[in-house]
């Protein structure tokens, strides 16, 4: 189980983001300076639902785990530091749920409550290039709970509870260009997560026994590409596609066993490459802008999700 761990949803999170705290990807598309500038002081608010699956068979690696999760955000962004520079602050919360299948009929079912404070700079280098840094810290609250049906003499089942805590930062450039009816965004940087988890008690019956889960410390980084066409089909209408490739630079894990629990989604805590796909429109009317998106996960051949996004920004 060395390449199944789990930190959080940053995937889902950073893409959330991508659609609500960076540069306003709803301007009028035209061939003046004004496409790429900032939009004004603005409060977000976002939701996700994810579904994934992951498959691996050959061993010492078998293991199974499907579940599901919701995200909520909501935040302030645009805040005005000087011309070429803005701030936005945002918090979110992460429920999740996941079905573990490991050898001899043992099943885990996990349910995962996550808490995250995170802020990101926003400094325009040139007219339509960008550099974002975002930071954030997270708390995480684990429910376990085991059934061991292949051999219940020995054990038929058992539980545990545990807290853990992750931060997480990334840079990112950001280049938009105009043409015609389109704007190509383009983003490409760096992501940084670490968790740790204490030591706790797993209270396993019958026999009536506790026995205690090692301390968990796990870091990776990550390489971010990806980019985004916007097409003017109206003035307030406006279709887009969104691609992007996700490759891992480096991870360690301290836990090789009972690692798959950690916190919230399985995304970013996958020692595996990956790519992402999507597609939605967003619809503006007066100062509210409203975006739908499809996204399409896969980290080599055993790893698949799809999640729905929806965001609203009010400008102020």
């Amino acid at each position: 189980m060395k390449k199944q761990r789990i930190v959080i949803g940053l995937c889902c999170l950073l893409n959330i983001i991508s659609a609500s705290a960076s540069v306003d990807h709803s301007a009028k598309i035209n061939h003046e300076p004004s496409i790429t500038t900032v939009s004004p002081y603005s409060l977000h608010a976002g939701y996700s639902y994810r579904d994934f699956k992951f498959n691996a068979t050959s061993l010492p690696d078998f293991v199974r785990f499907k579940g599901h999760s919701n995200l909520y955000l909501a935040g302030v962004n645009s805040i005005k530091i000087k011309d070429s520079l803005h701030v936005g602050l945002f918090i979110n919360n992460v429920d999740s749920t996941l079905n573990i299948s490991l050898p001899l009929g043992i099943t885990i079912n996990d349910v995962v409550h996550s808490d995250s404070l995170f802020g990101h700079v926003l400094k325009r280098i040139k007219p339509n290039l960008f550099i974002d840094w975002l930071g954030g810290l997270g708390q995480n609250a684990i429910n376990y709970k085991i059934l061991a049906s292949g051999n219940p003499g020995i054990l038929s089942g058992g539980y545990a509870s545990s807290r853990s805590t992750n931060w997480y930062t990334s840079i990112k450039a950001i280049y938009r260009h105009p043409w015609k009816k389109f704007l190509f965004t383009g983003n490409f940087g760096a992501l940084y997560s670490q968790v740790n988890q204490e030591q706790f008690p797993f209270l396993l019956n019958p026999p009536q026994l506790s026995t205690n889960v090692a301390q968990l410390s796990n870091q990776s980084t990550y390489l971010l590409e990806s980019a985004e066409v916007i097409y003017q089909f109206k003035p307030n209408v406006q279709p887009f596609l969104t691609g992007g490739l996700i490759q891992v630079l480096q991870y360690s894990n301290n836990r090789p066993i009972i690692s798959v629990t950690t916190a919230g989604s399985p995304d970013f805590n996958l020692d595996k490459s990956g790519f992402e796909v999507g597609a939605g429109f967003s619809l503006k009317y007066k100062q509210y802008v409203f975006r739908l998106e499809q996204q399409y996960y896969q980290r080599g051949s055993i790893y698949h999700s799809n999640q729905s996004m929806a965001t609203l920004k009010v400008v102020i």
